[in-house]
C-alpha cells in the first residue's frame, strides 16, 4: 500500500490514467481498507467515468496545481523543509533552527539508512533524499524486509510530518481523486502506527 500511495504522488502518466479508468486503484483500495481495523477513507474520487485522454488532462491539472504551482509554496511535500534544518547544539549558522530548507537533518538521516540498506536515490529526485514518494518507497521496504521496530521507529521519526501536510493540501480544494489519494494517505499512516504500537506492545 505504501508503494501505490508513492506512486500515486508522482506526476500522473498513461498507466496511472488506466489504472484510474479501469477502476484498479478503487479496488486496490477498497480491499485493503476492508481489512484494515484503522478506519475507511473516502474513495470516491477513484470512482470515475471519463476516457483515458480527458481524465489524464484532468489528472495532470490536478497534480500541476497541488505539486507544481509556485503558489502553494507550503505544499513542499519534503520533510526537511517542515521542521528545523537541524538540532545539533554546536551549530551556529542562523539557518540552524529555521524552516523551509532542504537537506535538513531528516534528509540527512535518509541518505544514512539508504546506505545501510544499499538503497540508490533515482536522480529525479537528487537532493531530496526525504521526499515523501522516497519515504513511503523506504516504509515499504521496511514492512516487507525488515522488523516492526524499525517501522515503528521510522513512522515516528519521519511521516510525522504527514498529516500536517494532508491539512494544508485540502486547503488548495484539490480535485476529488487528489482529495481520496490525500485522505488514504492519512488513514494508511495512522492505520500503520496503530498497528506498529499493538506489535510493540504484544512483545513488550
Amino acid at each position: 500500500m505504501a508503494r501505490t500511495l508513492a506512486w500515486l504522488l508522482t506526476e500522473p502518466d498513461d498507466e496511472m490514467a488506466e489504472f484510474l479508468r479501469e477502476r484498479d486503484i478503487y479496488h486496490i483500495f477498497s480491499d485493503y481498507f476492508k481489512t484494515d481495523n484503522g478506519g475507511s477513507p473516502s474513495l470516491e474520487g477513484f470512482l470515475t467515468q471519463e476516457n483515458r485522454n480527458d481524465l489524464l488532462q484532468e489528472m495532470k491539472q490536478g497534480y500541476g496545481e497541488l505539486f507544481q504551482n509556485p503558489q502553494s509554496g507550503d505544499l513542499w511535500w519534503v520533510e526537511s523543509v517542515h521542521k528545523a534544518w537541524t538540532n545539533d547544539p554546536e551549530c551556529r549558522l542562523s539557518m540552524a533552527r529555521g524552516k523551509g530548507y532542504v537537506m535538513g537533518d531528516p534528509a540527512l538521516h535518509m541518505l544514512e539508512l539508504y546506505r545501510s540498506f544499499g538503497i540508490e536515490i533515482p536522480g529525479s529526485y537528487s537532493g531530496l533524499p526525504d521526499h515523501i514518494v522516497l519515504e513511503l518507497d523506504f516504509l515499504a521496504f521496511l514492512i516487507e524486509r525488515d522488523s516492526e521496530e524499525s517501522v515503528k521507529v521510522f513512522l515516528r521519526d519521519h511521516l510525522d510530518w504527514v498529516s500536517e501536510m494532508v491539512r494544508r493540501g485540502r486547503e488548495y480544494q484539490p480535485s476529488p481523486f487528489y482529495s481520496s489519494v490525500f485522505e488514504a494517505l492519512e488513514v494508511f499512516i495512522a492505520s500503520e502506527k496503530k498497528e506498529a504500537d499493538r506489535e510493540a506492545s504484544h512483545y513488550a
